[in-house]
């Protein structure tokens, strides 16, 4: 793996060694080998996919039902992308993050982070002006809901 796949490996599976057998290296097109991690959630999320973890070009990608976010280094001495990964998993696996899709019919409009107790926010504007359903989801299951709009 590539160092920065390393260096998040290191750090990821120190928090969650248990999630090392959700752990596959794969190829990029130029040839250098990243992480990807697909933890499946436990049955009460009632997500439709794994939470991945996605380490390709010098970032990390997460995704968490509809939800994706990224978390960058921006310099060698700053700070390290995976501490922010890491606290965000945190969040969600303690259920203080939550995760917003907006749906129009069956077409996915977008999704947000939501803190659990916060007002819904109503859509993302201006990305998302038309929506007829939201669909909340979090870790354990606490929070879920699904709304007409």
């Amino acid at each position: 793996m590539d160092a920065f796949s390393r260096k998040t490996s290191d750090e990821l599976f120190a928090h969650f060694p248990e999630w090392r057998n959700f752990a596959r290296e794969e190829k990029a097109k130029d040839g250098t080998s990243f992480l990807v991690v697909s933890v499946p959630p436990p049955p009460e999320a009632k997500v439709d996919r794994d939470l991945l973890i996605d380490t390709s070009g010098q970032q990390i990608a997460l995704t968490f039902d509809f939800y994706e976010t990224h978390f960058y280094t921006l310099s060698e001495s700053g700070p390290f992308a995976c501490s922010s990964l890491l606290n965000f998993l945190q969040q969600v696996m303690s259920e203080q993050t939550a995760v917003i899709s907006w749906w129009l019919d069956n077409d996915w409009c977008g999704a947000s982070q939501l803190k659990p107790g916060a007002s819904f926010p109503q859509s993302i504007e201006p990305f998302v002006t038309r929506f007829n359903r939201k669909r909340v989801r979090s870790w354990k299951g606490t929070f879920n809901a699904d709304t007409e709009a």
